[in-house]
């Protein structure tokens, strides 16, 4: 009997910390509006397709790409206007030329949120000839937008997205891949799928 006395205290104090960790457990959880809210971007993804002059696919890629701190600022400026204490306004310019230049390189250094340009760039940069937006009740929107290059005899391994086609543009997404090496009339299709999520 005294054992069973003994019992007793132990396992009344061990459900009375279970009872307090059980009680305070809900204090650290968050509603997912909240976590939607925090986390609301812009989500990149880019596909490439290279095919030979028959039309025949030679390499296939697709892969999410980093959206830039410089693309983020310029969709800033362009959503909101630009900044009147001129604190962000280098970022963007305040332009109004759309990201919808698609470029290619041959640079392999991989990609960062802090890029302003391709690493070597091939060729110059085009603008999309098709473009999408989606936009249905209760889904996010995504845009879609497609170029097809012949870049001739190199590799291509890196791929970006900008608001011009000179030298003083804004790159919005980056992003490198194993390198494709293309032939010298080979085609190259770059799509990019921007989503707001």
């Amino acid at each position: 009997m005294k054992n069973y006395k003994m019992l007793i205290p132990f396992g009344i104090a061990i459900l009375a910390v279970g009872g307090i960790i059980l009680g305070t457990s809900g204090l650290s959880s968050v509603s997912p509006a909240s976590k939607l809210s925090d986390n609301a971007m812009f989500l990149g993804h880019v596909e490439l397709v290279a095919k030979d002059p028959d039309g025949n696919i030679k390499a296939y890629r697709q892969t999410d790409n980093i959206v830039t701190y410089v693309g983020k600022n310029c969709a800033a400026v362009r959503i909101f206007g630009a900044p009147t204490n001129g604190t962000q306004g280098t970022d963007c310019g305040g332009g109004a030329n759309a990201m919808n230049w698609i470029a290619i390189g041959t640079g392999t250094a991989a990609e960062a949120a802090t890029d302003t340009a391709l690493t070597a760039i091939s060729g110059s940069k085009s603008q999309d000839t098709v473009r999408g937006i989606i936009n249905g009740s209760n889904v996010n929107p995504y845009v879609t937008l497609q170029q097809t290059f012949t870049p001739g005899a190199v590799t291509i391994a890196e791929a970006g997205l900008f608001d011009g086609s000179g030298t003083n543009v804004h790159m919005f997404a980056h992003k490198t891949f194993t390198g494709i090496g293309m032939g010298a009339t080979d085609t190259l299709t770059v799509t990019w799928r921007i989503t707001l999520a």
